[in-house]
């Protein structure tokens, strides 16, 4: 071989190494798609843009939601974390239908999620007590059934979701050292009367939090996608929403676009007509219900 060619040789192989060099740089600076985010799983059914959103100013009674729960019937109904009064509200329109009450008194806690199954209404406290009743009437005042899962033990609870006749309860803060850094959801039955852990679904964080640049993880609500059976949550102080599959697999994470319109996303759920709604609280102003339509057929969502 003559020295040109090996001229060459050498040439092409530099150029051959920067160019492989400048992908993996340009591989790890890469981040989760944020507005018009992959068609990916149930959230990639949403482009969450200002076209395809509707936000609602709810009345100023509701000014902090921390949760939300559809009916068999497609109802929305809500929660706020003071008071144990659960709220029907008309999504369409920001109206609200009514309102009744637990116990007389009413029953006080710090209450962060509501889930419906089968006309059980359930609630859970951050401490992981559990009330389950049957829906009232405008105004009245409903008898309940109170347990102590003893949950708040291993974590601070901060949603509540149904999956096939179990209750998720979702971590916000562990307190136990063999769940840190872990994302945690627990099982719990709906059957009365069963009083223990089904089990848990576990997630390192980390795998979460290199998709969206952030260094922690604290979650604020949890619905269940009828469509795919993911798991979708929110994380109202990241700003983040996440994806996982039936067993704990992550689906996908991102930033949420439009987070604007987001002060603090305490609750989310699915429509049975198929919008993502998530509801903010308002602090010091009326908390607010984004509804979010899916994409168009044919539309692109990347």
């Amino acid at each position: 071989m003559n020295t040109d060619s090996v001229a060459v040789l050498s040439a092409n192989s530099r150029s051959a190494i920067l160019l492989a060099v400048l992908a993996l740089m340009l591989h790890g600076c890469v981040r989760e798609p944020q507005a018009g985010h992959q068609r990916v799983g149930a959230l990639g059914r949403y482009p969450m843009t200002s076209e395809t959103v509707q936000q609602w100013k709810l009345p100023k009674k509701l000014r902090e939601i921390s949760g939300l729960a559809i009916d068999a019937d497609g109802r929305l109904f809500a929660i706020t974390d003071e008071e144990a009064i659960v709220y029907q509200v008309d999504f369409e329109d920001g109206r609200l239908v009514k309102a009744f009450a637990l116990g007389k008194p009413t029953v006080k806690g710090d209450f962060e999620g509501i889930a419906i199954d089968r006309g059980d209404f359930f609630l859970t406290t951050s401490e992981g007590d559990l009330y389950r009743f049957r829906e009232g009437d405008d105004g009245e005042r409903v008898d309940y059934a109170k347990t102590e899962t003893g949950l708040g033990e291993h974590c601070e609870i901060e949603g509540l979701a149904i999956r096939e006749r179990e209750l998720l309860f979702l971590c916000k803060n562990v307190r136990s050292r063999s769940m840190l850094d872990k994302l945690v959801i627990f099982r719990w039955p709906t059957s009365p009367g069963v009083h223990e852990m089904i089990g848990m679904i576990e997630l390192p964080e980390a795998k979460i939090l290199d998709r969206v640049g952030r260094d922690h993880l604290n979650p604020s609500g949890l619905a269940v996608d009828a469509a795919t059976g993911n798991l979708v949550l929110v994380a109202a102080q990241q700003k983040v929403l996440v994806e996982i599959n039936a067993d704990g697999g992550l689906v996908q994470a991102l930033r949420m676009p439009l987070k604007g319109r987001h002060r603090q996303a305490e609750g989310i759920e699915f429509s049975h007509s198929g919008q993502l709604l998530i509801s903010d609280e308002g602090g010091n102003r009326r908390a607010r219900i984004a509804v979010y339509s899916e994409a168009e057929p044919g539309e692109k969502n990347e």
